[in-house]
């Protein structure tokens, strides 16, 4: 069961090496984000950039990329995954150049538009290969390996941009960090473009343009204000803005109910909209992925400020987690496409037991005991790691092979969504706890903010705890089988 499905091509023999190309262009999307947050300093020093306004350079690739990833997704279903990832990945050279290359801080943050619009272009068609590449019974170990390189590229992004910038070859400074992002995806370039096959898309069909622009205004209201809300104190526009993604959300999905009806071209199928088990999925990845994000960036501040650390040590530091989501899902993996919902509420559940932990443990902690911060972290990774990929399949699962391209995009759309939510309430809540109480210490004041993340991964561990529950007393009530969130969905457009 090592070959592709039934949909590729016949001369199509070997996927995993295809699948590995398609990795690298994930991977350089998720250590470009590590990699800059890193440099930013060193950035802030050499454009004379106002403390203010430094946020810019990591959001203006983040909200371009949650605002563009549905779109390209849809793209992709229509003109063809593989030259939409490779146009992405060239793009990315390109814009990576454009940055290392900046004069200035206003063309460095243009610069990193085009790259978020670049990365948008080839995330979603990684994992919306793997039901093209793959047959059944491989697919839950290419998502495994998924979530594995993404958590490589996830602990070696801050050691390498903490390298690159210390090193300063050529006195370049902080522009090594997008050259090397520059020289990466020309690697993942030469690779994929003799190693990915070409699936064929729908030409016939057309882009909904209507839907798109709702989309991204909903999406830009909602981005937008989280990561410049906390920032400048939720000013007046920030709120605005988030009530106004009501309106615009719901006028999307309305007129997604009408392409529907007129038979026209939609962005989001609305039969993936009214599909319970897709909604419900989007929401626990919202969720899921609005935990660890916040918490991690808690613990670098306060590693870096409070602690005196370097951003490399602080990255070394931070390690045990993303190593803990390989391991996680290196051993999910071994469940294959079974008890979907039960790992995911078993992963959950881990990850809740381990902030738990680490939250009881982080007012007592200083310089020189910060070690002991690592086995929780390590153990928490362990749970990202089986709930995460299970996830993502399950999501995956109940979308018909011509959507996955976009459902892809949703499901990482709402993945960056999730991680933006957890930044902004956990950074606000650490930022306010440390203005009150000084005297408390950064320590008590990460506990304090980790409450959210806790609060957000227990109610993924419980919710799908009780669904998974429920599901076994059926089975057994029945005799029917049936896993959460698994079951195929006909195509009904």
């Amino acid at each position: 069961m090592n070959g592709p499905s039934s949909g590729m091509p016949a001369n199509i023999v070997a996927p995993w090496p295809a699948f590995l190309a398609l990795l690298g262009g994930a991977a350089i999307n998720i250590m470009d984000i590590t990699l800059v947050i890193v440099a930013l300093p060193s950035i802030q020093a050499d454009l004379g950039v106002d403390p203010a306004r430094i946020g810019w350079v990591p959001a203006a690739y983040a909200v371009t990329f949650a605002l563009a990833l549905l779109p390209f997704g849809r793209i992709g279903d229509l003109a063809g995954r593989r030259a939409l990832f490779l146009a992405g990945v060239a793009s990315f050279a390109i814009a990576s150049l454009l940055c290392a290359a900046a004069p200035s801080f206003e063309t460095l943050v243009a610069a990193r538009v085009v790259q978020g619009l670049a990365g948008a272009a080839l995330v979603p068609q990684v994992m919306a290969m793997i039901p093209a590449l793959f047959r059944p019974g491989d697919r839950p170990r290419a998502f495994a390996l998924f979530a594995t390189v993404g958590s490589l590229a996830a602990a070696s992004g801050p050691l390498l941009g903490g390298v690159l910038v210390s090193a300063n070859p050529y006195d370049l400074g902080w522009r090594t960090v997008f050259l090397a992002d520059a020289v990466c995806a020309a690697v993942v370039l030469a690779a994929a473009s003799r190693l990915v096959p070409t699936v064929p898309g729908h030409p016939g069909k057309t882009v909904d343009r209507t839907g798109t622009l709702l989309f991204a205004l909903a999406t830009l209201c909602i981005v937008l204000p989280l990561f410049e809300g906390p920032v400048q104190g939720w000013p007046a526009w920030a709120v605005g803005l988030l009530l106004i993604a009501i309106p615009f959300g719901s006028a999307f999905v309305l007129w997604q109910r009408h392409r529907a009806r007129t038979n026209g071209p939609e962005l989001l199928p609305f039969a993936l909209l009214t599909e319970p088990r897709f909604v419900a999925g989007l929401g626990l990845v919202t969720l899921l992925f609005s935990g660890p994000p916040g918490l991690m960036l808690v613990l670098s501040v306060m590693f870096q400020t409070a602690f005196g650390l370097s951003p490399a040590l602080a990255g070394l530091t931070m390690a045990p987690f993303p190593f803990g989501v390989m391991a996680g899902s290196l051993l999910a993996a071994r469940f294959g496409s079974a008890q979907t919902g039960p790992r995911i509420a078993v992963g959950a559940a881990i990850l809740t037991f381990s902030f738990l932990w680490l939250l009881l443990m982080l007012p007592g902690t200083g310089a020189a005991t910060v070690g002991w911060l690592l086995p929780p972290l390590f153990v928490a990774g362990i749970g990202m790691g089986a709930a995460a990929p299970a996830l993502f399949q399950s999501v995956m699962a109940v979308v018909p092979a011509g959507d996955s391209g976009v459902a892809s995009g949703a499901a990482q759309t709402m993945q960056q969504l999730g991680a933006a939510t957890g930044i902004a309430i956990t950074g606000g809540l650490f930022a306010a706890a440390l203005a009150d109480s000084p005297q408390g210490g950064h320590a008590a004041a990460a506990a304090i903010a980790g409450g959210f993340p806790l609060a957000a991964i227990s109610i993924v561990a419980v919710s799908t705890g009780l669904r998974a529950l429920f599901a076994r007393r059926t089975t057994n009530r029945s005799g029917e089988t049936h896993v959460p969130f698994q079951t195929d969905v006909p195509n009904r457009r």
